[in-house]
Parts: C-alpha cells; sequence; structure tokens
C-alpha cells in the first residue's frame, strides 16, 4: 500500500461526503492522544497526507512515546503494524498514515451507520 492508497481512501470519503468529518476524528485522536497536532478540515486530502506523514515521523523519531500513545488512541490494530515490519523509513511512515486515515473513516462511517 502507497500513498496513492491514503489518497484513494480519502477521495471515497469525499463521495461519502465524509471527508470534513473524518479530519475531525483525526483532530480529536491527537487531541485525546495529548498530541499539540490540528489539521484543517479544508485541507486538500495530498496535503492532509503529506502533514500526516511529517507529523508521523516527528512522532517517530523524537517522540516515541507519543507516536505510540497516538497509535493507541487511534486503535490501529496491532497485527497491522507487524505486518510492515522491515520497511524503509519513508514506506513504513506511508504505510502508519494510511492506516491511521484508514482507521479514523471506519470510526467515522460506523457511527453513520449504527
Amino acid at each position: 500500500m502507497k500513498q496513492e492508497n491514503a489518497l484513494q481512501l480519502l477521495q471515497t470519503v469525499q463521495l461519502e461526503n465524509a471527508y470534513v468529518k473524518v479530519v475531525e476524528q483525526l483532530n480529536k485522536d491527537m487531541y485525546m492522544a495529548a498530541l499539540d497536532i490540528e489539521f484543517p478540515t479544508d485541507l486538500s486530502p495530498a496535503s492532509l497526507v503529506k502533514n500526516l506523514e511529517v507529523q508521523l515521523e516527528i512522532l517517530l523519531l523524537k517522540q516515541y512515546d507519543d507516536y505510540l500513545n497516538l497509535m493507541y488512541r487511534v486503535d490501529v490494530q496491532e497485527a497491522d503494524l507487524l505486518k510492515l515490519k522491515g520497511l524503509f523509513a519513508d514506506a513504513l511512515i506511508t504505510e502508519i498514515a494510511f492506516l491511521i486515515l484508514k482507521r479514523e473513516w471506519q470510526k467515522v462511517y460506523f457511527r453513520s451507520k449504527f
């Protein structure tokens, strides 16, 4: 899975008219993980993915405990993260961003349906 998958996911989210809700859910989880990171809801999908990847790189390299707290808060499955073992930094960050966005979309989708 590459960044294109994250962008494709966000395009699907836009078609469902849920993009703003996904960004809001991401911001909520960032806040609940005690991170001072907030993404504007009018950010383009490509910019959101890029900005998320930049923040993830900072967390992975400089604030690993905060990164772990975010993964717990977002509820990214450990099994999915283990599948990424052995990837180089850029590919790893791209994959983690996709997993986060996918999980945030699932939260928004299930809330809207149930």
